[in-house]
């Protein structure tokens, strides 16, 4: 029977072999495994739901299907999924990894079979556990009690903030259909569209240049940003436009807006680039942005967030915030923004970083 979902889920659906070849996942399997020996781990479980899907499980699996991954120290993983069979088909299809299975709302007992097939004893890493209802996480717990469980979210924070190269490539063609949706919005704005429908057409442009998800805020009915809710014939006298996308898994940000002379968003962005540097933290670039803007505009910038990092999700450590404490570290990927402004006055600026050994460069689109 030829049916038809109701809600769209996603936009492009692909593994780019050219860009994440096989080799690309079995390098990032080493670094993790090379982080479980440390960590004195047999075994690690990462788990993932389909409707908020596990950065981490993708950064090894290459897709961020529902389910668990398995990895062990030796060999390659295995990927047990939430589905009911129907997809595994075409979910093989998006990931190298080859043992990809089944096990519907089996999940835990499903792992614990997996570990006991291999042999597996000792201690078994968990990450993504917090993304499981109560109820999974329960029997997940259960099925897992002859291990002992530790957490390992931090170890592979570690390895995901330092972003490879072909990581960068997808980061930068983010960054390109970022723009380009921000660029459509406004163009469609010029030729009189409502705010509503400018924001609209951002989106249908990031569809088309093959973008995997889209976020965009807008200022619709009021002066402040709000994701798109309805069809509106309003009209702003000006647009602000923030939009992100995701590509591939990865992420990346663009923003425009008409800036008044007295906006101080552009300043903000400069002052928080020149203090971004090897060893800064977040409260040292929020402290920057801060000094610098007056304070119903600096209210409001923190309101929205002054940016963290970003890849495989859209919000990474370090986070950029008064007290945040993660340090900036090279090869690490940041999006600065700031939302300011007073009143009715727009004022919207950010950029995509690199943090070098000497400080931070700017990311330009590929």
């Amino acid at each position: 029977m030829i049916s038809m979902e109701p809600v769209l889920r996603r936009g492009l659906t692909e593994w780019d072999r050219a860009l994440f070849p096989p080799d690309e996942f079995s390098e990032r399997l080493a670094a993790v495994q090379g982080a479980m020996r440390r960590a004195s781990l047999a075994a690690l479980a990462m788990f993932s739901d389909a409707y908020h899907p596990s950065a981490d499980l993708a950064y090894v699996a290459g897709w961020p299907m529902g389910g668990a991954l398995l990895v062990t120290l030796e060999g390659e993983p295995a990927m047990l999924t939430s589905d009911n069979g129907r997809g595994v088909y075409f979910q093989r299809w998006l990931t190298w990894i080859e043992d990809t299975s089944a096990a519907g709302g089996r999940i835990g007992p499903a792992l614990a079979d997996a570990l006991r097939r291999r042999g597996v004893k000792g201690a078994l890493g968990v990450t993504g556990d917090g993304l499981l209802s109560a109820q999974a996480y329960e029997k997940a717990r259960q099925a897992l009690s002859d291990f002992e469980l530790r957490p390992f979210e931090a170890e592979l924070a570690a390895l995901r903030r330092r972003k490879r190269p072909r990581e960068l490539i997808a980061i930068r063609t983010a960054l390109r259909i970022a723009r380009g949706s921000v660029a459509a919005g406004q163009l469609a704005f010029e030729v009189g569209a409502s705010n509503a429908a400018a924001l609209a057409a951002a989106e249908r442009s990031a569809r088309l240049g093959r973008a995997r998800d889209f976020r965009g805020l807008a200022n619709l009915e009021g002066a402040d940003l709000r994701p798109y809710e309805a069809a509106s014939a309003t009209r702003r006298p000006f647009l602000a436009l923030w939009c992100a996308v995701d590509f591939h898994g990865y992420w990346a940000e663009a923003a425009s807006a008409p800036n008044s002379p007295d906006a101080h968003a552009e300043a903000a962005l400069e002052a928080m680039l020149r203090v971004a540097r090897p060893g800064a933290s977040g409260d040292d670039l929020a402290r920057a942005a801060l000094a610098v803007l007056p304070s119903e505009a600096a209210q409001r910038a923190l309101s929205y967030g002054l940016g963290a990092g970003i890849g495989l999700s859209a919000q990474e450590t370090p986070i950029v915030r008064p007290g945040g404490m993660d340090l900036l570290e090279p090869g690490a990927v940041l999006c600065l923004r700031v939302v300011g402004g007073e009143q009715d006055k727009p004022s919207l600026a950010s950029a995509l970083i690199a943090i070098g050994e000497d400080g931070a460069k700017r990311i330009e689109p590929l």
